[in-house]
């Protein structure tokens, strides 16, 4: 390693930021519509993505990163991603690509300026987004009315505008996110006077005073506050208190007088009213119904305190259906592509759940009161978010079905009708066994296909009809894809020109919800690849519908058993 590159490594980070030099090369604004993947992309510079409407997924390196309103992120040279949305809603985007020059090295500067989950603060939101906005108006057209001000219609003097536009938005970004750079002004006092009511706030704060402490005006101030938190000042004081009785109502006897007190409310009717219109219920009720409660360890080792006996559960994950076999309906979770699924014909079907959305919408969470969230998802970002608003455990739908069900049985004071399930399961599962073993060839391998995430394709493991199989007849798979099961991978991401190398004997291709992924499919079937491959040309490839085949709740497990007949009676018609 030469002695440049060594002191380069050295440097610290703030020092390397104040050598870099921002150059601009393209920005532009894309609405991402309803039940949209966008295709893979790898830009050879940086891209700055800012969501400045809805709520989206962003997949990097085949990562998930929930992409939510106002979220903003800088990703690296070459990193590979795509954006989902499954939201419901239309998404706005703005895309701007940057290159950056070491001034001391001259040499292109290529590495990651922040993890790339991380979410960059832009602060003030508004100004950032004029900014932006500025940035991907046409040449010599004058930027919407929220721009801060136009471009020349001369195209040189335009684009050196945009050039100065976009250097102070780099600006704010880098003074508001870098651990190095001064600790003055405006956010970090913000940021101080949060920590500071987070400390205090049993004593009688007032936003004027608070506003005064931080040494801004009080319309910024409050500005600020709701900026960081999502709430204004005084609501953000209360949730603290009504966050901090909750645990005094629970553990002590006091009365309601002492804990109003105790957590800065001089008014033992006044905090009454605000935890009432908070979770929805009196003080009292509340701590009559926690007391009836108890300590678990979730999947992801949360020590939490759950309800013995939660009323208003919300659900966020992959498997609804294995709360609704145990007789569990919440009254909300995340409904996309359900509507044509086995989940949809159980009685009531999905009729009273609230569709909270994708990613995972906080607002709407809150709104529905719960008593208890169940979160399938190990992220402990979202985790963090998440169980602000209730208790929150964390599921892993990824384990198989009977260990988990038995888990969330006893969570939720559901033992028996766990074990009701197992056994109807069981009886099920040697019926099909013993209609699998009758009715098909020694020795004929299957696999299954499914393309998902737009264009990419996926050759399934220990996920949907393949695990299905896999748990019918051990040796019903391809070698390839019981090896997959049996690292515990749910699937293995493929070229589209390998499909043929991990075909087996037999082809099962789940066929998609999402447009942009059906329509990939179809022009897969069509294709002298697909054509190609012997098992299709022997007849032996079956298209089933994802919703109902892909699917691995309990629900739908129960339903692919009872149907999985009419799947062996299709391969024998066929192959006679």
């Amino acid at each position: 390693m030469s002695g440049g590159r060594r002191m380069d490594q050295a440097r610290s980070h703030g020092e390397r930021l104040r050598s870099l030099l921002f150059h601009m090369l393209e920005a532009r604004q894309w609405m991402l519509r309803e039940d949209q993947v966008t295709e893979e992309r790898s830009r050879s510079f940086y891209t700055l993505l800012l969501v400045a409407s809805g709520d989206c997924s962003l997949y990097a390196d085949d990562g998930l990163i929930p992409a939510l309103e106002q979220s903003c992120f800088i990703l690296p040279p070459r990193q590979r991603w795509y954006i989902s949305n499954y939201s419901g809603e239309e998404v706005l985007l703005y895309e701007i690509t940057f290159k950056m020059i070491d001034a001391d090295s001259e040499s292109v500067f290529r590495e990651p300026l922040r993890p790339i989950h991380y979410n960059w603060r832009l602060f003030p939101y508004s100004r950032g987004l004029k900014l932006t906005r500025q940035l991907t108006a046409e040449e010599g057209q004058e930027p919407d009315s929220g721009a801060e001000s136009g471009f020349s219609a001369n195209p040189g003097m335009d684009w050196l505008n945009r050039r100065l536009v976009f250097q102070t938005l780099i600006g704010m970004l880098l003074e508001h996110n870098s651990e190095h750079i001064t600790s003055g002004g405006a956010l970090p006092s913000a940021e101080r006077s949060i920590a500071f009511i987070e400390e205090h706030y049993n004593l009688p704060l007032s936003i004027k005073h608070l506003a005064e402490q931080a040494g801004m005006p009080q319309s910024q101030y409050v500005s600020m506050i709701k900026q960081l938190t999502g709430s204004a000042p005084l609501d953000f004081l209360n949730q603290l208190r009504i966050k901090h009785a909750k645990t005094l109502l629970v553990t002590t006897g006091d009365p309601l007088r002492e804990i109003a007190k105790k957590v800065g409310f001089e008014d033992e009717y006044y905090f009454s009213r605000r935890f009432r219109q908070s979770t929805g219920i009196a003080p009292r009720q509340y701590a009559q119904s926690m007391r009836g409660s108890k300590k678990i360890i979730d999947d992801a080792g949360h020590e939490v305190r759950i309800p013995l006996s939660p009323r208003r559960i919300v659900y966020f994950g992959e498997v609804l259906g294995d709360l609704l076999a145990l007789g569990v309906r919440p009254v909300g979770s995340n409904l996309y592509e359900l509507g044509t699924s086995w989940l949809s014909e159980e009685d009531g079907g999905l009729e009273g759940i609230e569709d909270i959305g994708i990613p995972f919408r906080l607002s709407k969470a809150r709104a529905l009161e719960p008593d208890l969230i169940i979160l399938s998802n190990m992220d402990e970002r979202i985790y963090g978010e998440i169980s602000a608003i209730a208790p929150t455990i964390v599921y892993n739908s990824y384990d198989s079905l009977l260990p988990r069900l038995r888990r969330l049985g006893e969570w939720l004071g559901k033992g028996e009708e766990a074990d009701s399930f197992m056994d109807r399961y069981s009886l099920l599962l040697e019926d099909a066994r013993l209609a699998w073993k009758q009715g098909m060839s020694n020795g004929e391998k299957a696999s299954v296909f499914i393309c998902h995430r737009g264009r990419k394709w996926f050759v399934m493991g220990r996920l949907g009809l393949s695990e299905l199989l896999h748990n019918v007849d051990g040796t019903s798979l391809t070698d390839g894809i019981r090896a997959l099961i049996a690292a515990g991978d749910a699937y293995l991401m493929i070229d589209r020109q390998d499909i043929a190398k991990h075909a087996g004997d037999i082809l099962f291709i789940p066929m998609p919800e999402n447009s942009s992924s059906r329509e990939t499919t179809e022009q897969m079937l069509r294709s002298d690849l697909w054509l190609s491959i012997p098992a299709v040309r022997r007849g032996l490839a079956f298209v089933v519908e994802e919703s109902r085949w892909n699917l691995y709740d309990a629900i739908s497990r129960i339903r692919q058993l009872e149907h999985l007949q009419s799947l062996i009676d299709r391969v024998h018609e066929n192959r006679d």
